[in-house]
């Protein structure tokens, strides 16, 4: 026979003791006796997950304990009563706990008060210790929270104690130094006075402007601008040919690096004005915008703009050919070998893009099996810009910049653009079927080194097409 499990009963009655001081919910409820033929009225008290009974609320030792770990807590139908107890039974409100395996009887409870029975319910089903670690959790982190809180107050307050301090100190240090004496604030007022006349005086013979009035006077000025724009391309073609300087384009890379810069190229200060008549334009269609038609200024500033905008179609040239050598000169930044023939300000950018080129072996055979797999064709991607002399293949490293490949710069005197070519086996092999028909080859042929050829993969006909046209294009001009 299996004997009972030992309790330490004096430690038990200590908690009994402290359930009666600090339980959670404490009250008289009705018991079913263990033969269900019986209900005794005793005193029950809610420790965090035990439940302790008591003869009555008086008693110090307690008559039971109940341990609610893992039970299951819910309300139940009242009995159907008998004819003879239906009064009294409509006035009782159930409640079971079941305690989840077969060994232990449910324990079933009963109140008189139905907001009573529903409270039991909660408190009981909430009286589990990962509930009680989870509030502990909880609560230690917000204690945390207002903890830094108080640390962060306690800083702000010493700053603010140093502070008020440090002023205190200047305060009497103030008070310490000796006063002016009065004849001398005199003089100082008079000498104010004597300035404030003369300044009014002169405020009131100023002649009184409008902002239109202002656009009036600044117009025959912009001859001045213009002059700049016709000769601000040539600034630009004396910094590409000084660019072509090594040394001095270190030193100019070094000078554009310092944190006064921030980050703006020689360029960019140089095409700054540049911009400006575009700004007034913007800023005169704003004012326009919030300017009655009825407005005595409205006239001035529609003339002023139809004045701008005449000026900005006449520079419009000058500001085309200024952006191609821009254009050139960023390139010519972003590849990390640098390129000399972009500082030809002859050079005139015609297209960029990304185009697959086909691996060839040294006797001008593709290499089979290359393009095979999504991250080869990943690897074959360059980045090609087409220019007026020139087609430049690159490939992108990290942070954007660029590398030229072997044999990336192409002279375009020297090379055949073959748009439809027959492939052999081998190369539609290399190729595969999906990339037939948007290659297209240049062969290159320079004076001082062998011939060789490239052939550049397009991602559509319609990008192949549009490559083809413009080298094909650009051939005839040069």
């Amino acid at each position: 026979m299996q004997k009972g499990i030992r309790l330490n009963d004096g430690h038990l009655s200590y908690l009994g003791v402290l359930a009666k001081k600090d339980g959670t919910r404490k009250g008289y409820l009705s018991k079913r006796s263990s033969d269900n033929t019986k209900w005794h009225n005793k005193w029950f008290t809610l420790l965090h997950n035990m439940l302790f009974y008591f003869e009555n609320d008086c008693t110090t030792k307690a008559s039971g304990l109940y341990l609610l770990e893992g039970c299951v807590c819910e309300r139940a139908p009242s009995p159907k009563p008998s004819l003879t107890a239906k009064e009294s039974l409509e006035k009782q409100y159930y409640f079971t706990i079941n305690f989840g395996h077969d060994a232990q009887k449910a324990l079933d409870l009963r109140t008189e008060d139905v907001k009573e029975c529903d409270d039991w319910v909660a408190a009981i089903g909430h009286a589990s210790y990962r509930n009680l670690a989870t509030e502990h959790e909880s609560l230690m982190q917000k204690y945390l929270h207002l903890l830094q809180i108080v640390e962060t107050e306690k800083t702000v307050a010493k700053r603010l104690r140093h502070q008020i301090e440090d002023q205190e100190i200047e305060v009497e240090r103030l008070k310490s130094e000796p006063a002016a004496q009065n004849d001398e604030d005199v003089d100082i007022r008079k000498i104010k006075k004597i300035f404030y006349q003369g300044l009014k005086a002169r405020v009131s013979s100023w002649p009184t402007l409008v902002l239109a009035d202002l656009f009036d006077i600044l117009l025959p000025m912009l001859n001045i601008y213009q002059e700049f724009v016709r000769n601000h391309q040539y600034s630009l073609q004396i910094l590409a040919s000084c660019k072509q300087n090594r040394d001095f384009d270190k030193l100019l890379k070094q000078y554009e690096a310092k944190p006064d810069c921030e980050e703006r190229t020689l360029e960019t200060f140089l095409t700054y004005p540049m911009f400006q008549i575009p700004r007034y334009i913007l800023t005169l269609h704003e004012l326009l915008a919030h300017t009655p038609h009825e407005h005595v200024e409205r006239k001035s500033l529609e003339y002023a703009k139809s004045k701008l905008e005449e000026l900005s179609r006449i520079m419009h040239d000058e500001v085309s050919e200024t952006e191609n050598i821009r254009k050139n000169l960023a390139i010519e930044r972003m590849i990390v070998e640098g390129c000399e023939i972009l500082l030809d300000t002859s050079q005139t950018f015609v297209r960029q893009g990304s185009l697959i080129q086909i691996p060839m072996t040294e006797k001008g055979k593709i290499t089979r099996g290359r393009l095979g797999s999504l991250s080869l064709r990943k690897e074959g991607e360059k980045q090609c810009f087409l220019f007026s002399k020139h087609l430049i293949i690159c490939t992108r490293g990290s942070g954007g910049k660029l590398h030229l490949t072997k044999n990336g710069v192409l002279s375009l005197i020297d090379c055949t653009l073959m748009e439809d070519t027959e492939t052999t086996e081998d190369e539609a092999r290399g190729l595969g079927q999906d990339l037939e028909h948007l290659d297209f080859k240049i062969v290159v042929e320079p004076k001082d080194t062998p011939s060789f050829t490239v052939i550049l993969v397009a991602s559509s006909r319609q990008e192949k097409a549009a490559w083809t046209s413009d080298i094909s294009q650009v051939n005839k001009l040069s």
